[in-house]
């Protein structure tokens, strides 16, 4: 797995990587749960991501796709989009992948077993593991399911094949 610290993504790639369309990412960047490192200030200045900002936006598409409310999706993507990446790593280290409301905050936690679980509940626990949606972020970056582009400050940054 790749860490990411100093790679950056374009509003188009956190589009094609998590899913949700250009208008979402808006409406998130807008009630202020993403802060790009650059909010797109002027003409032709693109914002730019960060790979945990892209990991909150597809974990949040997760979580409507299984109807969770507009305002605990909110709460989750902006927790994921300030979580440290290397406290997320060692989150996974521990097996603490699912992500729980546990008030006031919400915390990562072991996921319930699944051995005994229909399709149905197996699919909902997956939708709330946010170490798979993390993984599954990075896999599509290796394997330059989003190309860099070539004009790009930091196209160093890039896994080159």
């Amino acid at each position: 797995m790749i860490t990411s610290a100093k790679r950056f993504l374009t509003s188009g790639d956190v589009c094609e990587l998590s899913g949700v369309t250009q208008s979402t990412l808006d409406r998130w960047i807008k009630a202020g749960h993403l802060a790009p490192a650059n909010n797109s200030r002027g003409t032709g200045v693109h914002r730019r991501f960060s790979v945990m900002e892209a990991t909150a936006v597809a974990f949040g598409r997760q979580l409507r796709e299984q109807h969770c409310s507009i305002e605990w999706t909110g709460a989750v993507v902006d927790y994921v989009a300030n979580l440290a990446e290397d406290d997320l790593l060692a989150a996974m280290r521990r097996g603490e992948t699912f992500l729980l409301p546990v008030p006031p905050d919400l915390t990562l936690t072991q996921p319930p077993s699944r051995s005994d679980l229909t399709a149905n509940q197996r699919a909902m626990i997956r939708a709330f593991d946010l170490g798979e949606t993390y993984k599954e972020v990075n896999r599509r970056l290796s394997a330059d399911d989003i190309l860099p582009n070539p004009d790009r400050e930091n196209q160093a940054n890039w896994p080159r094949h």
